[in-house]
């Protein structure tokens, strides 16, 4: 509440999922209502069980959906002015529809306590590190000649869950992962396809998993057999790029200062032009969330977020590499994915 009464607002409405779910622990349809007197989850009948089964520190209210939901939300939010998370304008004109108060969109209203992880949610992280260190190590037994990129994806995932952490879904992409061999390397975010990997060629492994809720971030390139000098000379200048990145990590730096030393290895190179995606971003609930670490950025990093740090070069029609690590924010940087980051022949 705090960043709402700065800005003259007596109420915050919370109804993306994954803000309900820091605010409550329940992760599914729902809006939180957060007013002086406490918080209220308002929720649809078929999740009442389970949001009171799941929810903390917060008031369960049940109701059907259309009307009764309806006059739930506005008896919680009352003529408050209110802050609303979702800035989709279907979603902000349908509330504004019915609440009686001032209504106004702002993400910052939950993002702005969300950025920074505290004691339990870095203890999300570390173990889904652990996890995906194994994975890669799965990876690793399974990349050979003649298997394709489906089969992969298809043990890794499956191990994924053995494991006890979950694969994100988000609307960028059809893939959960990025197995991309050869030319279909050579997209940042590639799909997933039949191709069946030959030697010679490169292997970008992108994985996105979450554990308790939180995200990591991570990806590794490997070699089928061998690899050319000019791919080994590609790979050693990311490798140097994304160190360089990682190691002006700290607490007070901008974000471009980061984006700037992990570019400048590779300009070195005469590789910069291929690095065509941002450096990082901040992981958490979402895969994709505050800060970015991209040039002209100048966001502050403060201790304990959570981001990435994942150089690339892409070269069309040949070959891709990445390589990517999530780290908590610290005087050093804590890193959550130790997986070996030399070129892996396998």
């Amino acid at each position: 509440m705090d960043y709402a009464e700065a800005k003259g607002y007596e109420a915050v409405l919370a109804c993306e999922p994954q803000n309900v779910y820091y605010l409550t622990g329940f992760w599914g349809e729902a809006t939180v209502v957060i007013a002086p007197g406490g918080a209220s989850l308002i929720v649809p009948a078929l999740e009442l069980e389970r949001a009171k089964d799941s929810a903390t520190d917060v008031g369960v209210i049940g109701g059907q959906r259309g009307p009764d939901m309806t006059n739930k939300l506005k008896e919680a939010v009352g003529s408050r002015k209110a802050l609303i998370d979702n800035v989709d304008v279907s979603t902000f004109d349908r509330f504004a529809s019915f609440l009686t108060s001032d209504l106004s969109a702002d993400p910052q209203a939950i993002m702005s306590a969300r950025e920074v992880k505290d004691a339990a949610e870095i203890s999300f992280l570390v173990e889904g590190g652990k996890v995906m260190d194994k994975l890669y190590g799965v990876t690793a037994e399974l990349l050979s000649p003649g298997i394709d990129e489906r089969t992969v994806a298809a043990a890794v995932l499956d191990e994924m869950v053995r494991m006890k952490a979950d694969p994100p879904a988000y609307v960028s992409t059809l893939n959960p992962l990025i197995i991309a061999s050869g030319a279909n390397g050579s997209y940042p975010h590639a799909y997933t396809t039949e191709r069946e990997m030959e030697r010679g060629d490169l292997v970008v492994c992108d994985y996105v998993l979450r554990f308790g809720g939180y995200v990591v971030d991570a990806t590794r390139t490997f070699a089928i057999s061998s690899a050319s000098d000019e791919m080994k000379r590609s790979y050693d200048a990311v490798l140097r790029s994304q160190l360089s990145g990682i190691e002006v990590i700290r607490p007070g730096v901008k974000t471009d200062e980061v984006d700037r030393a992990t570019r400048a290895p590779l300009a070195g190179a005469g590789l910069e032009d291929l690095f065509v995606h941002g450096t990082g971003h901040g992981v958490g609930l979402d895969v994709h969330e505050a800060p970015s670490i991209r040039r002209g950025d100048q966001e502050v990093l403060k201790e304990n977020m959570a981001v990435t740090v994942e150089p690339g070069v892409y070269v069309k029609g040949r070959y891709g590499i990445r390589i990517e690590d999530s780290l908590i924010v610290r005087e050093k940087p804590l890193v959550l994915t130790h997986f070996e980051k030399s070129l892996v022949y396998v």
